[in-house]
This record gives C-alpha cells, structure tokens and sequence, in this order.
C-alpha cells in the first residue's frame, strides 16, 4: 500500500516542479528575454498570504489608520498584494541552480521589485503563473463534444463518476450546462403529455 513517501509520487511531484520557461512579456522583438516560472508549495502560498496581510497592515500605519479602515478604502489591496507574492515567488532565472535540487535563483530580488512593475506587466505576469498551473494539472479538460458524450453516459446510469473528479473546471461548468439543457427538455417533454387536453 502506497503513501506519500513512495518514490512514484516523489517523482510525480518532481515533474510537476520542472522549471518552465518562457520568453518575458513586452520585450522589444529581438532582445528577448528567458524567464521560469514554477508551481509553488502550499506551505509557499500560505506564506505569501502572511506576507501580503503584513504589507497591508504597514502601508495602513503609514497612513494612520487600522488595516480595516485601509482596505474599506481601498478593498483590493489585499488581493493585489498577495498577486504579487505569489509572482515574486513563482518567477526564477531559468538558467541558475541545480535542476535536480530545484535550487533556482528568484527572478526578483524582493516583492518591492513586483511592486515598481506597471499593473499591465504585473497582472501578465500573474496570468502567465495561472495558465502554469493548468499547463501542469492533472485535471482532464473536454471539449463540447467529449462534454455531450459523458453527459449521456452519466444520463444512462453508465460509469462515468469516477472521471468527474479529473474534470476541470470549464469542463464541469459545460457538462452542468449540457445536463441542465438535458433535464430541460425531459421535463418539457413530459409536461407536454401529462396535460393533453380532453377531448370536448
């Protein structure tokens, strides 16, 4: 019986790890530059959130107010700085450290280095760390057709359960919409015969 120690899924979690690299959004054309990005721990997003509610609770002192009276007026400064924790931790130089001992350099020195980008930059590069995380997830997008297939075959009392814990969530929203559009037409169908009129 296997568990979180065995060597498959160290291995599974090592790939998932693998440094992927990219070119750096807005660069001129032909002065291209390499960026990584990498998923992150759990324990590294839980520090990036720590982080990010110290920074709001400074930037309120330096205002003279509390942290609350600081995010009723500016109620996204709390997402924005944890956006940026979390793309100062996500970034490396992909061409430093041991890849073995995933011992990479961070792209930016300090979340200050985030901070003086432009919001455009910023927001690309928080975007560019979600679209990793779905280039590296195990869950299973379908398209429209795949969706309808499964649809029936769930409709049909089939085996198909198992795979909607695979699913994505853009797959799992069209697959509710198909089923819903489904049951629509059911009921409709069945409300049609049930009130015909009698005849006169």
């Amino acid at each position: 019986m296997a568990d979180f120690s065995d060597e498959r899924i160290r291995a599974m979690l090592r790939g998932r790890r693998q440094i992927r690299e990219l070119p750096m959004p807005g660069m001129d054309e032909g002065d291209e530059l390499m960026i990584g990005v990498r998923v992150l721990l759990e324990e590294e997003i839980d520090t990036a959130r720590a982080e990010a509610i110290q920074y709001v609770n400074a930037v309120a002192k330096r205002h003279r107010l509390d942290s609350r009276e600081m995010l009723s007026i500016d109620g996204e400064l709390l997402d924005r700085e944890i956006e940026r924790q979390l793309v100062f931790r996500a970034f490396v130089n992909p061409d430093k450290g041991d890849e073995e001992e995933q011992d990479y350099k961070p792209f930016f020195k300090a979340p200050q280095a985030v901070r003086q980008l432009d919001s455009v930059l910023q927001r690309t590069l928080f975007h560019i760390y979600l679209d990793h995380q779905n280039y590296v997830s195990p869950l299973r997008g379908l398209d429209d057709h795949e969706a309808q297939e499964l649809a029936e075959a769930l409709g049909k009392g089939q085996s198909g359960t198992a795979m909607l814990g695979l699913c994505d969530a853009a797959t799992l929203r069209s697959l509710v919409h198909t089923l819903a559009v489904q049951l629509q037409s059911a009921l409709s169908g069945r409300s049609s015969t049930s009130f015909e009129p009698e005849p006169g």
